[in-house]
């Protein structure tokens, strides 16, 4: 069975915070939460919430929606990419940011990961500067 799982920065502290998420309403204002067991109120920045893909980088560390993964290429340069859901094609996508196909985006499926030795670098909401192919 597939883990569900999502994360997404609570309001209140920026952290981030890993579990189910539902919305719940609030004086007739929908708010999105997640809940773990060590986190059972307040809310989440609905901007940041992403999904666990149920894919890992080389070093085991799960992949979600909003991540930006990279290795090196052949020729010894940086290949990054950010990690998305394409509701067109219904699967998590991978789209290149660096480079001359900057913008060429594929399903993203575990080989080409493990093949590739992806690893996560940062995310586009605490590492924005590696969405311009700016160095970590």
């Amino acid at each position: 069975m597939r883990e569900i799982l999502f994360r997404g920065k609570r309001t209140d502290n920026r952290q981030w915070i890993y579990g189910d998420l539902y919305h719940r309403s609030i004086c007739g204002v929908v708010s999105p939460t997640i809940h773990n067991l060590e986190y059972t109120g307040g809310s989440v920045d609905p901007a940041t919430i992403g999904q666990f893909t149920g894919m890992v980088d080389k070093n085991g560390k799960k992949i979600f929606e909003g991540d930006i993964i990279e290795s090196c290429s052949l020729s010894g340069d940086i290949a990054r990419h950010r990690i998305g859901f394409d509701e067109s094609m219904g699967c998590y996508i991978a789209t290149l940011l660096i480079g001359q196909q900057a913008g060429y985006f594929f399903q993203l499926k575990q080989d080409w990961i493990s093949k590739c030795d992806k690893v996560v670098a940062g995310n586009v909401y605490d590492s924005p500067e590696l969405l311009k192919g700016g160095e970590k």
